[in-house]
């Protein structure tokens, strides 16, 4: 629950309340368990809080970080650049009648000065070949503004250095005991 809380907080933050709320549940309903309807079993020992706190809460850090790189630099995922000096064909321009989704009759008007756009690829999670994979997120300059251009580098710059500390910090906590006495 908590790893796949970490992978979407970045296009669902709210899931943090939701993964909180079923963490307490769901603490109550194993200590009424334990307490009240199970039998004793066998004592486990320290192994699943030092697995816990060496490599899977680490490992969550290194998701929350990498997914939300790759998440902020391919919104808004709808796959649409609006080209900056395009200009409209002149056989789009004028008047339609459309049917949108609820069935409502609308009118659009084209002219020549309304918004052109293209096809521009954002999923960079999935890239269309395996060796174009983006690492880190570097989104195509052409569709991004500055800011969000600025915060996507230093979004790809901190997942890079959230992945080298706690890398360091499962060796060095692995290795601890021979290395550093």
């Amino acid at each position: 629950m908590i790893f796949l809380t970490v992978f979407y907080a970045a296009i669902y933050p709210i899931g943090f309340l939701w993964a909180f709320i079923a963490l307490i549940a769901n603490y109550w309903v194993d200590k009424f368990s334990l307490l009240r309807i199970w039998r004793q079993g066998r004592t486990l020992g320290k192994q699943v809080s030092v697995l816990s706190s060496q490599y899977f809460f680490p490992l969550c850090n290194i998701a929350y970080a990498l997914m939300a790189a790759y998440l902020y630099s391919g919104y808004p995922f709808d796959n649409a650049c609006e080209v900056a000096d395009g200009s409209v064909p002149s056989q789009y321009i004028g008047k339609y009648n459309i049917t949108v989704l609820d069935g409502l009759q609308k009118t659009v008007n084209i002219t020549s000065d309304s918004a052109v756009y293209r096809f521009c690829y954002q999923n960079y999670l999935h890239p269309n070949d395996i060796w174009s994979l983006y690492f880190p997120p570097k989104p195509d300059a052409n569709w991004m503004t500055e800011s969000q251009l600025y915060w996507t580098h230093v979004f790809g710059w901190t997942c890079i250095a959230i992945i080298a500390l706690v890398a360091f910090n499962i060796l060095r906590m692995s290795l601890g005991g021979y290395l550093w006495g």
